[in-house]
């Protein structure tokens, strides 16, 4: 070692430290300063290496920590945004149902409308047919070719889209035509 000039690559290591270390606890009086300081310069470089291995290790769990600590902040992250896409569904999914039924209801009202509409429309019918019948009864002592058309007109009007024909326009043109013979 001392011909090497002290070169720290032939210091002893490993088991063979451990063995002349623990030799050296029982016979240190038998070793001259040399060896005692090869001895020492190498329990020194174990100790060093130790530290430094110990110091990697600490660094290395401190990284490990802290990218433990970067992925739970990213899984909450995570965990936030399913929350808050989830959130939006069920949002998006309620106001689809409510357009839906919404929409369901505006057509149910249309068709009500329609409806309402055609039967207004019926009942104008009705009435104006009713109102020719009344008119051609009335017109039968002064015109009876006149009650006839009005009759006739009653007739057409209460029959209009496939109705059948009205008692009263029906009974009105048979009088009429009786009254013009």
């Amino acid at each position: 070692w001392e011909n090497m000039q002290r070169d720290p690559g032939e210091l002893y290591r490993g088991v063979r430290l451990a063995q002349t270390l623990e030799w050296s606890k029982t016979w240190s009086a038998e070793l001259n300063l040399l060896e005692r300081e090869f001895v020492e310069a190498s329990r020194a470089r174990q100790e060093r290496e130790e530290t430094e291995r110990q110091a990697q290790q600490r660094r290395e769990l401190a990284a490990a920590r802290d990218l433990a600590q970067a992925e739970r902040r990213r899984a909450n992250v995570l965990r936030w945004a399913a929350t808050g896409a989830t959130v939006l569904f069920v949002v998006m999914v309620g106001l689809a149902l409510f357009a839906f039924s919404q929409r369901s209801e505006a057509e149910s009202a249309r068709v009500e409308a329609l409806r309402q509409r055609d039967a207004a429309e019926n009942e104008k019918r009705l009435a104006y047919a009713r109102e020719l019948s009344v008119n051609a009864v009335d017109n039968l002592s002064a015109d009876p070719e006149r009650s006839i058309l009005l009759a006739l007109q009653a007739v057409a009007a209460s029959t209009a889209d496939g109705k059948p024909v009205l008692h009263e326009a029906e009974e009105a043109l048979h009088r009429s035509v009786q009254a013009s013979r």
